[in-house]
């Protein structure tokens, strides 16, 4: 599995209310986000600390785009000995 593959499966486990959300688009060889209000889809980017970002519209114009982080992986805390 590669690692957006497993960053998204990671995603979906732990927010169930993205189950489904995500699906493969042949065509860009990337995963796209379902969006349910005019049944487009948007492209779901992976940044280098894998939160998942997606554009979403901003107001009634549907030029005017914002950011907005899906998901954000679990801080893993390291207890450092001094």
């Amino acid at each position: 599995m590669n690692d957006r593959g497993q960053v998204l499966g990671e995603m979906l486990s732990s927010n169930p209310a993205l189950n489904g959300a995500f699906v493969w688009d042949p065509r860009t060889g990337v995963h796209v986000l379902r969006v349910p209000l005019d049944a487009t889809t948007q492209p779901v980017a992976l940044t280098a600390t894998g939160q998942a970002l997606v554009n979403v519209p901003v107001g009634d114009a549907p030029s005017r785009t914002g950011r907005a982080v899906l998901w954000t992986p679990p801080i893993h805390r390291t207890a450092w000995a001094h």
